[in-house]
């Protein structure tokens, strides 16, 4: 698509913009290693539940091998939680999760700077109040947004909420699909 794909007007923790994406799978993101992938969908086949977040989940091996797949994306914004760099992160996440899921590059997940994978979830997700045309921020690190197969948000689960909570809509959307 190239280019920006959404206006954007901040107010008050609050951001007004549209997406021009009708699916994650047509979105494209650049992984820890700097490389480039022009649609999720490339990575994403077969699978028929995706977790994205910022942050590594132990689901992802009791289900990985029956369609569920984790995009990671670390994110900074909120008290720099996340300081190193791409390499930093990939090797602490390895060492520590040995974590085979794919990792992205850094981002942001509110503002004007937002990659579009947040754009993307945060407009199709109970965070869009359609009435006031505003999206509401990410408040905090580990919000989980659960997707399915076709690419389009299921759910958003706030960074209270743990994933082990999440394994009843996960299950639903490998069993019985939607």
């Amino acid at each position: 698509m190239g280019g920006l794909a959404a206006k954007l007007v901040f107010k008050k923790g609050k951001d007004k913009f549209q997406t021009q994406h009708d699916s994650l799978l047509d979105i494209g993101a650049t992984d820890i290693d700097g490389n480039r992938i022009n649609k999720l969908g490339d990575i994403l086949r077969n699978k028929r539940c995706i977790l994205v977040t910022n942050v590594a989940s132990k689901l992802y091996k009791e289900y990985r091998d029956q369609g569920f797949e984790i995009l990671a994306f670390p994110c900074n914004q909120f008290m720099s939680q996340e300081p190193g760099s791409n390499q930093e992160i990939k090797q602490f996440v390895r060492d520590l999760y040995g974590g085979e899921w794919p990792l992205f590059e850094k981002s942001d997940v509110n503002g004007q700077n937002s990659n579009e994978v947040f754009k993307f979830l945060r407009y199709h997700s109970e965070l869009n109040n359609k009435e006031k045309k505003e999206v509401k921020e990410i408040p905090w690190n580990f919000a989980k947004f659960l997707v399915n197969e076709d690419g389009h948000v299921i759910s958003y689960h706030n960074p209270r909420v743990e994933p082990i909570n999440m394994v009843k809509d996960i299950e639903a959307l490998l069993y019985q699909g939607c």
